[in-house]
């Protein structure tokens, strides 16, 4: 039984050092930008310069992202002017796998359906990067979601 239970925890122990999942945090865009991020796609192009408290947490393996950003009130029409509004039919279509990070918000985890997404105090975009990548702005805050999900 010991042997069993010393077993389990050395294999969890190497699974978990073998994940292909990294994480970052900036205080700015510019601190993003030194340490390449925009450069290897893990950020999206349509960030704005004066965007905040940038997380963002990527698969290596399967080139999921996901990302958080606080960004001032005066910025909201500005971001809303490189993105392409969409529709929460389609966000619906594609699930978002769990990145599991405290700060990545619940209904945006898994299977949706167009209408709990709009009853969201979300809007939704999508960038038009090479990679593509969705937006989910708080009507009410100056806060935003990004994630990119591979074709």
């Amino acid at each position: 039984m010991k042997r069993t239970v010393i077993l389990l925890v050395l294999v969890s122990c190497l699974l978990e050092s073998c994940s292909d999942t990294r994480t970052s945090n900036y205080a700015s865009v510019l601190e993003a930008r030194r340490a390449g991020e925009f450069e290897r796609g893990w950020l999206p192009a349509a960030l704005p310069d004066d965007a905040t408290n940038i997380r963002e947490i990527h698969n290596v393996d399967t080139n999921e992202v996901w990302g958080l950003f606080l960004f001032p009130q005066g910025t909201r029409e500005r971001l809303e002017k490189q993105l392409i509004p969409t529709t929460t039919l389609e966000v619906s279509r594609r699930p978002i796998r769990n990145p599991h990070v405290d700060w990545w918000p619940e209904f945006l985890t898994g299977t949706h359906t167009p209408g709990s997404l709009s009853k969201s105090d979300f809007a939704f975009y999508r960038s038009q990067d090479r990679t593509v990548y969705y937006f989910a702005l708080d009507r009410h805050n100056g806060r935003a979601f990004f994630w990119a999900v591979p074709r």
